[in-house]
């Protein structure tokens, strides 16, 4: 699933196969949730960064700028996932990671933890970390 808001480009978007979908909006939390997510594929922006952390899916991070850089680094060290080098990607590259994430159990993502303490180092994110948070 692809969420794209076709009437901000100007150029046509390719046909996909019939495998993909591209949605104007995506509830990207709830996505996630979905017990048929296996790996998401993220620029690691906090929001996409959070709600990965805490619904446990394993996170193929391709950070390009700012925090996305930090928060990709967060997803390696934890073992929620793996980075792509957006310089020197290939498509083999993206396969044989999507592989590793979805075929080695111990990429799963931290959930929780990493996100309250994330929370506390980001405190514009907190707010976001109590509204989301399921009940327990």
């Amino acid at each position: 699933m692809w969420s794209l808001k076709r009437s901000k480009y100007t150029v046509p978007i390719p046909d996909v196969t019939s495998n993909v979908r591209i949605e104007d909006f995506v509830p990207q939390a709830v996505v996630l949730a979905h017990h048929n997510v296996r790996v998401f594929l993220s620029h690691c922006g906090m929001n996409s960064f959070l709600e990965a952390m805490n619904s446990g899916v394993p996170i193929l991070a391709l950070p390009f700028i700012a925090d996305q850089v930090h928060n990709a680094h967060t997803v390696v060290t934890n073992h929620a996932g793996l980075k792509l080098d957006a310089s020197n990607i290939t498509v083999e590259h993206v396969v044989h990671s999507i592989h590793r994430l979805i075929n080695e159990p111990s990429y799963v993502a931290p959930s929780v933890g990493v996100c309250v303490s994330t929370a506390l180092h980001e405190p514009d994110a907190t707010v976001w970390l109590i509204a989301a948070s399921p009940p327990t």
